[in-house]
């Protein structure tokens, strides 16, 4: 992990949508695969939002809930998977975490009540089926509803396009924070007595602690250098929060149990009394 520097905008972000246990390295190489659902959700969705076209809107919106629940099926994962990827060489798109999935039926949800109130109000109805409409002008309250939730999402998913943010997948972290169910460094306490029955800190960045030891990320996915510290006790620490935490994903995967965050070095050094 010295050999990482902290986590882009863009991979900050992919790590709040659920990619917790992947190493920048993979990050990196999803970055633009993962772009490729939110654009054409976001084309589409525009599309059918301007055309007032309903049969788009059901389309894009079961897509996003199919994936909401079927992590490896939303549609445009498949597209991009068998048709795009090996066009361009690119890396195959990992099945959905669950941060992700339900950003997905959020939109297929207002997806589908976009569709609703075009149904319901007349003065959509009476637009031409191939003439663009932009405006609210001449729109009932059905297609003036419409207009402003699909013009939220479509922002939303211009944002996801750019640098990966997905405001819901931000508004479940702050859900999962406030109900205290997301994972946390280990507390100093627990830290202090850990240490003393022979715990092994990883990861060096530009200073470490004494005795602690550097497995880079990228050799810790890979397995390796691992298999003699599957019976010990393990306290990791990084230059940022995030990479202990990946850390520790990645070993948990890999059989070791006995495997606490710590969270930064200079969280580790405080909470082991260490100036």
């Amino acid at each position: 992990m010295s050999q990482q520097s902290d986590l882009t905008l863009s991979e900050r972000n992919l790590f709040q949508q659920g990619f917790q246990s992947y190493t920048p390295s993979e990050l990196k190489s999803l970055n633009w695969g993962l772009r490729f659902t939110p654009f054409l959700c976001m084309a589409l969705g525009f599309y059918g939002l301007v055309n007032h076209n309903i049969v788009i809107l059901f389309i894009i919106s079961a897509a996003g809930i199919i994936a909401a629940f079927f992590p490896s099926m939303h549609p445009f994962d498949i597209i991009y998977n068998n048709l795009v990827r090996p066009l361009f060489k690119g890396v195959r798109l990992p099945p959905n975490p669950l941060q992700r999935r339900l950003a997905c039926l959020g939109a297929g949800f207002m997806n589908a009540t976009i569709a609703f109130m075009f149904l319901t109000d007349p003065t959509v109805q009476t637009l031409p089926w191939n003439e663009f409409q932009f405006t609210l002008d001449g729109l009932g309250t059905g297609g003036t509803v419409a207009y402003i939730l699909g013009y939220l999402l479509v922002s939303m998913q211009v944002i996801v396009f750019a640098n990966h943010f997905c405001l819901l997948s931000w508004a479940y972290e702050q859900l999962m924070r406030s109900m205290d169910l997301t994972e946390k460094p280990i507390s100093p306490e627990r830290a202090k007595k850990l240490l003393h029955l022979d715990a092994v800190m990883e990861n060096y960045e530009k200073e470490h602690i004494e005795n602690a030891v550097n497995i880079p990320l990228d050799e810790m996915a890979k397995g390796n250098n691992l298999n003699s510290y599957k019976d010990r006790l393990m306290l990791l620490y990084c230059g940022n929060d995030r990479f202990s935490f990946i850390a520790q994903e990645l070993m948990r995967k890999q059989g070791l149990s006995m495997v606490y965050a710590m969270g930064s070095y200079e969280h580790a050094k405080e909470s082991l009394g260490i100036r």
